[in-house]
């Protein structure tokens, strides 16, 4: 576990291009040191981490996304991946640098993947919040210079979107998030009432996803097998393709990781602590992509996984193996270990989800592989693959329903300026916790705990000047500016905690850049 910290520390280093001579010579002085110990390992870790670090970033410095110049770009490219109905990937050809690129189409102007084009546009840069390059190439005139020359491909992405389509209808937004993680088509209404519900990491490609089918796929091998290797294999196989398929996104490589580590150490009959085995997972995830170590998603990956198995080992312990009992711990273990990051960097964190959990987990875990069955089934059975996606879709419909009612309740969740003061309460709860739930306390220990816990905490209001201290004074009057589209919405709020606000920017159809 310590070295997978080091090695990440070395990544991310690397990435702010650390000078790796100071560096290399004094992870080298105190390995040296320290070599006759186990921890000799852990600066080899870290100056391992400092070079592939550097070597990430000095190669996403070659990659079109960071070298094409800001305005108008002429270029010619082969069509990749479609991310929406206006997005796509342009892989670049014979402009002095690599990677794909994202591009969007003018209406009408929708050419499929495969095919070469020459493409005037205008190239507008950003940086991702990792720090990596990126944009978007805003496409103003086209010509298709040649065929499709990637059929294969074409096919199985092309296809398949069409496929769900047909399928799945006004829900195929829905569908495309689940299974190839496009969530740019998705109605900013639906998106938002997940994120408000606590629900949102059910449309996206996540470990949650990759763990479900890997485990269709073990269960269906084993019906017809009979092996439990050849099953095992079979949910390993599997589970790498697809992740692969998809680009290899930090999550889904996080659960792929677990799945393979897992069916080895049941081959081998191997007893596998997990928080080792969680940190294994990490570092298979950062020698794939060393980015990940600042990517969002990938921390919320991992802080969930470990929010899950370290509170539900408690109430194994403690209080039974039912489902209910399991199925609160883990998604009150999720909530904590996460929340500290989504109000640190998001500025919210969904208290409601927990208790959705109960119903959204089993209408998921009936959705996805309801989904992936209907996708295979079709064009080999189209009835069966009809009937199938028709079930399906009724549990995404209950999906939806959740979702909407969990982000209508009030008080569901907990919303404030993000940032480092916004994730110290919650990093703090997290370590009460787990203090609470210590790893041999009994549930009445556990209870003794949370009452000292609570009685400390009324006494801490009522000490005089406490939230004076804080630095918790009236603000006073403030002013804030958003962009909403043409323009900027001021809002105003009084000492008295009154909101005042000034131009809620255009209305009408399709788009409320107010209610946005």
């Amino acid at each position: 576990m310590l070295f997978v910290v080091a090695f990440g520390a070395g990544i991310h280093a690397g990435l702010e291009s650390f000078p790796i001579l100071g560096a290399t010579v004094g992870l080298g002085v105190v390995g040296w040191l320290v070599s006759r110990t186990a921890w000799g390992l852990l600066p080899w870790a870290g100056l391992s981490g400092l070079l592939i670090g550097r070597v990430a970033g000095d190669f996403d410095r070659t990659t079109c996304a960071d070298r094409l110049p800001a305005g108008t770009v002429t270029v010619t490219a082969v069509v990749g991946r479609s991310l929406s109905s206006d997005l796509v990937t342009l892989h670049p050809v014979g402009v002095g640098c690599r990677g794909a690129i994202t591009g969007r189409w003018r209406p009408g102007d929708r050419v499929a993947a495969g095919h070469g084009v020459h493409l005037t546009g205008r190239w507008i840069p950003a940086i991702h919040p990792g720090g990596r390059a990126n944009g978007v190439l805003a496409v103003e005139q086209l010509r298709v210079t040649s065929g499709n020359s990637s059929p294969h491909r074409v096919s199985s992405e092309e296809r398949i979107v069409g496929l769900i389509d047909r399928l799945y209808g006004g829900r195929a937004p829905m569908v495309e998030a689940l299974i190839l993680g496009r969530r740019t088509e998705l109605d900013r209404e639906l998106r938002d009432a997940f994120a408000r519900a606590g629900l949102i990491h059910l449309l996206s490609i996540s470990g949650f996803h990759v763990g479900v089918i890997s485990g269709w796929v073990f269960l269906l091998l084993r019906l017809v097998a009979g092996s439990r290797v050849v099953a095992q294999i079979g949910a390993v196989v599997f589970a790498a393709a697809y992740v692969a398929w998809l680009g290899f996104p930090p999550p889904a490589t996080r659960a792929a990781a677990l799945v393979a580590l897992v069916a080895m150490a049941s081959v081998r009959q191997r007893r596998v602590q997990p928080e080792p085995l969680l940190a294994a997972c990490c570092l298979v995830m950062l020698l794939i992509d060393p980015w990940a170590i600042r990517q969002l998603g990938a921390w919320l990956s991992v802080a969930a996984i470990w929010g899950v198995t370290r509170f539900s080992r408690w109430s194994d312990r403690q209080l039974g193996r039912t489902w209910a009992v399991r199925t609160a711990a883990a998604s009150v273990g999720a909530t904590l270990a996460t929340a500290p990051f989504t109000a640190g960097v998001i500025g919210q964190v969904s208290i409601i989800g927990i208790g959705l959990n109960f119903i959204a987990i089993p209408l998921a875990g009936l959705a996805i592989p309801g989904v992936f069955a209907s996708l295979v089934l079709t064009p080999l059975w189209p009835g069966a693959g009809e009937g199938v996606a028709a079930g399906a879709g009724l549990a995404l419909a209950g999906l939806e329903r959740v979702a909407f009612a969990g982000a209508s309740v009030p008080w569901g969740g907990v919303v404030a300026p993000p940032g480092v003061g916004a994730a110290l309460p919650w990093l703090a709860l997290l370590a009460v916790a787990l203090w609470v739930l210590g790893r041999r306390l009994t549930p009445q220990a556990a209870a003794g705990r949370l009452l000292t816990v609570l009685a400390a905490a009324v006494w801490a209001t009522l000490i005089p000047g406490w939230w004076r201290d804080l630095g918790a004074t009236d603000p006073g009057l403030t002013l804030y500016h958003l962009q909403v589209g043409q323009g900027d919405a001021a809002v105003l709020r009084t000492p008295a905690g009154r909101w005042v606000v000034v131009d809620a920017g255009p209305t009408g159809r399709p788009v409320d850049a107010g209610r946005a």
